[in-house]
This record gives structure tokens, C-alpha cells and sequence, in this order.
């Protein structure tokens, strides 16, 4: 038995909070709660209470006094109002949130890891990507600034056909060599992928992305 004076109503320090997931990411929601005696926890989604199962884990984290909900693999009908219940003999608290599973995480399909050329030749960098919505791409060299518009010397350019985003130095030289990066993001996060250029002296010796391209879509079209 508690007396009053060791009676301390639930108290929520730390609230559900409405968030966005894509689809096969991991829905994850924290929170915590202070009360004497400890308050016993009820979780609930779209009104239903639940617990933990094969797809869905509660865990409590004792250095961090938080509790956590977490679905790996979280399809679109995981969507809805989840909401957390406090209860103990000095009373009841609630907190809730709306969890939305939508899109996908930006992903490289394809992507090189390295370019080559002769110099005074193009050195023509690319990508194919997937993600919803669909992520920007942005290309930079080192701790520069990014490419964000065409020039004499560098282009930027999306390539129907191929469904490939490309990147091109021209004529490129030995300052042109070294490692470039190209960051694809959207709501659901960001990817970054570093692609070094180096000049070569036989022509054997190119790596040009278009044409690995070209020669791969030629063959799935026989």
C-alpha cells in the first residue's frame, strides 16, 4: 500500500510525436514517463490495443529512461494513431501521435565507382536512382561547392533513355582528377556515394558510364 505522499501521478517528460516513414524502413516512436509507482503501460493503435509480437518490439532503455516502440520492415498499413496510456494509482495520462508509412528511401540502382578518360576528353560521371518522392541529385568535388548549373566545363543533364542521371567534365585534365561525390535525398533521407576520376592513356583504358549504360540496355532489349 502507498500512502498520498508517495502517490506521484503519471507524467509523460517526453511525448509521442507525429513522424513519416517510408515503406520497409523501421518505424520507430519514444517517450517517457515518470510516476510513483512506476505507471503500468497500455499501447494502443487506431483505438486498439496491442502488444508486442513477431513484427512489433517494446523496449525500455533503463540508462536513458525511454520506451520504445519500434516496427522493422513497416508497410503502409502500419499508418494510423498510436497512442500510450499511464496509468497508476495516482491517475492516468495519455499521449499519442499519427505515424504515416509512405514512399521509399532514396536508393542508388546503379552507380559507378570510378571514371576514366583521356585527357582532353569528357569525363562523364552517372547514376540511376529510385525513391519516392523522387530525390534530387546533386554532384561536388571534395568540400566544394556543388554543381548546380551547366558551364563550358561541367554539365548536368537527366538522360530519358537511359533513366540515368549524368554529370560531365569537359575536357578533362589532370586537375580534374580525384574524388567526386554525388548525393541523392528526399523527406525520407539522404545517400551519399563517392566516384573517382582519373585520366588514363589508352583508350582501352575508359571508363564512360553512358556507354556501360548503352551496352546494358541494348542487351535487355534482345
Amino acid at each position: 500500500m502507498f500512502f498520498s505522499s508517495e502517490l506521484s501521478p503519471p507524467n509523460f517528460t517526453k511525448n509521442l510525436i507525429d513522424a513519416l516513414f517510408p515503406v520497409g524502413g523501421i518505424l520507430k516512436a519514444d517517450l517517457k514517463v515518470s510516476g510513483l509507482p512506476l505507471p503500468r503501460l497500455t499501447w494502443l493503435k487506431d483505438g486498439q490495443v496491442f502488444d508486442e509480437n513477431d513484427r512489433i518490439s517494446i523496449v525500455f532503455d533503463p540508462r536513458t529512461t525511454t520506451w520504445t516502440l519500434t516496427i522493422p520492415d513497416c508497410q503502409e498499413n502500419d499508418t494510423g494513431v498510436y497512442e500510450c496510456r499511464a496509468k497508476n494509482p495516482g491517475g492516468e495520462k495519455i499521449t499519442k501521435c499519427k505515424i504515416t508509412v509512405s514512399g521509399e528511401a532514396p536508393t542508388f540502382v546503379d552507380s559507378p565507382e570510378k571514371v576514366s578518360c583521356l585527357e582532353g576528353q569528357p569525363a562523364v560521371f552517372g547514376c540511376r536512382i529510385a525513391g519516392d518522392p523522387y530525390p534530387i541529385v546533386v554532384w561536388s568535388k571534395g568540400k566544394t561547392k556543388p554543381f548546380t548549373e551547366n558551364t563550358p566545363k561541367y554539365s548536368l543533364y537527366y538522360d530519358d533513355e537511359l533513366d540515368a542521371h549524368f554529370f560531365e567534365i569537359n575536357q578533362c585534365s589532370d586537375a580534374d582528377t580525384g574524388t567526386y561525390t554525388v548525393t541523392i535525398q528526399n523527406i525520407h533521407g539522404t545517400v551519399t556515394k563517392s566516384v573517382s576520376c582519373f585520366i588514363v592513356t589508352r583508350p582501352e583504358e575508359v571508363i564512360d558510364y553512358k556507354s556501360v549504360l548503352r551496352k546494358m540496355y541494348v542487351y535487355a532489349i534482345l
